[in-house]
């Protein structure tokens, strides 16, 4: 039964991760291609605005003092912004269906009367959760080695095993942003309530990770932001971290096991 649930979820998300998927891929071709041509007058920006070295520092994990390489510049496209939201807008998307979606569209009787657990439900919307992310991690890095593979041999590019070291801690933060997504919606009866949650936090978990080199109180708790964990100067520098993935993923499988165990106990109601 568990099969035929993720069957029918893959059915009612492929679209929206078809949506995401090439959009991934397109920004990251997209950055990509511009990344060579912005690095040339960035030495210059950086000599003259310490302020901005410091946040490109920050933004890529590497110590203010510590120069940024060619190689190292490569690592943009993987902490972009932009690239960020699209990859959270979707897993919040697909994470708040279940149950704040169901129950906001008044179907969670429905779901609830079909001859499986509650938490067979949440395990099959978890599956589609992360294959979904597998399909459009997959399309964004195939995005970008398109256009990197069409580089001239002069210009800087990243090792495939240094792209997918990035791409897997990555992956990880997806996990771990994903899990609390679940716990949020599980909580809560309107999924856009959910959705603006979950945006509150991994807001605020951007900003403590870019005011902890200025500010001494965002330093102290800095670890409570995501971003912390996922570094990728830091990445090419030393390795993955087995301690920044087991801290990611570990958070990410507590979450989403409190989501699935409030899900199958808590009472629910149509609204």
């Amino acid at each position: 039964m568990i099969g035929g649930l993720v069957v029918k979820a893959i059915r009612e998300t492929w679209r929206l991760t078809a949506l995401f998927a090439i959009g991934l891929a397109m920004v990251l071709a997209l950055l990509t291609h511009i990344l060579p041509p912005l690095q040339k007058g960035l030495d210059g920006l950086l000599a003259a605005l310490p302020i901005v070295r410091t946040l490109l520092a920050v933004l890529l994990g590497s110590s203010a003092d510590e120069p940024i390489t060619a190689r190292m510049m490569q690592t943009v496209v993987w902490v972009h912004p932009v690239v960020l939201a699209l990859i959270w807008g979707y897993e919040t998307a697909l994470c708040t269906r279940y149950p704040a979606g169901e129950i906001d569209r008044g179907t969670i009787d429905i779901v609830f009367g079909l001859p499986v657990s509650r938490r067979g439900v949440f395990i099959a919307e978890t599956i589609v959760w992360l294959l979904g992310g597998v399909v459009v991690f997959a399309c964004g890095a195939a995005g970008h080695a398109w256009v990197a593979s069409r580089r001239p041999a002069d210009v800087a590019t990243l090792e495939i095993g240094d792209s997918l070291k990035i791409l897997g801690n990555l992956f990880a933060v997806f996990v771990a942003v994903g899990g609390v997504a679940q716990c949020v919606a599980a909580w809560c009866d309107r999924r856009s309530t959910a959705m603006l949650i979950i945006f509150a936090i991994v807001l605020a978990s951007f900003l403590l990770h870019f005011l902890a080199p200025f500010w001494e109180p965002a330093r102290t708790v800095v670890g409570l932001s995501v971003l912390h964990y996922y570094q990728p100067a830091r990445i090419l520098e030393r390795g993955l971290s087995v301690r920044d993935l087991a801290v990611l993923i570990g958070v990410g499988a507590a979450a989403s096991f409190a989501a699935c165990e409030t899900v199958a106990r808590r009472d629910f109601r149509a609204v």
